[in-house]
């Protein structure tokens, strides 16, 4: 099984230091498909689809997970939960093909939503608040590929947002629009194409 892996992601010349021709990385033909999976920076697990659809472009559908489940808040002694999920499109227009490195203007679209509990106990209240939104985001990245089939790409840009969200933890439920521009943090993923 690890001999099948190696070879499908290992080049030939795997051991020698072979100079890649400009325009040449192998991932990046049209038709190949990839898994990616964004390292977690406290927003939870990203798994991505990806799907190259021509010499400059790769395009995605991105599902953001969180799950948080802790005992106590270390405040007021409850419970918490939290959930979380956000799904969308994301893009990668490649500016250049030069070498094992390729830069590219990154692009995405998100809706999802959240919810976030915390049990009563004593004089606390329970806490119950949900959010929905949809958020879009631009970046500049580069994706880089030290083995033939595999890859790490890190990107970082800004974000958009609109959420709504209901605070159900008081006798009188409050409703709360938000809107919200900021930078993204730096996202690093791993990539396997086949």
């Amino acid at each position: 099984m690890v001999l099948a892996v190696a070879a499908v992601i290992l080049p030939p010349s795997a051991g020698r230091a072979v100079a890649q021709e400009p325009d040449t990385i192998e991932a990046l033909v049209p038709g190949h498909r990839s898994i990616s999976l964004n390292l977690p920076d406290g927003g939870g697990a990203m798994f991505g689809i990806w799907k190259v659809h021509s010499a400059n472009w790769n395009r995605g559908l991105l599902v953001n997970a969180s799950v948080e489940a802790a005992g106590a808040d270390g405040v007021t002694g409850n419970d918490v939960e939290s959930f979380g999920l956000f799904v969308g499109p994301a893009f990668r227009r490649y500016i250049a093909r030069s070498g094992p490195v390729a830069p590219f203007v990154y692009t995405d679209l998100t809706v999802g939503g959240s919810v976030n509990r915390r049990s009563a106990t004593g004089d606390s209240p329970a806490m119950h608040v949900w959010q929905a939104g949809l958020g879009a985001s631009l970046g500049l990245g580069a994706e880089w590929f030290p083995l033939r089939r595999a890859s790490v790409a890190g990107f970082t840009g800004a974000h958009l947002s609109a959420t709504v969200g209901r605070d159900n933890s008081s006798a009188t439920p409050a409703t709360a629009w938000r809107v919200a521009a900021g930078t993204m943090s730096s996202t690093i993923s791993l990539q396997i194409y086949f």
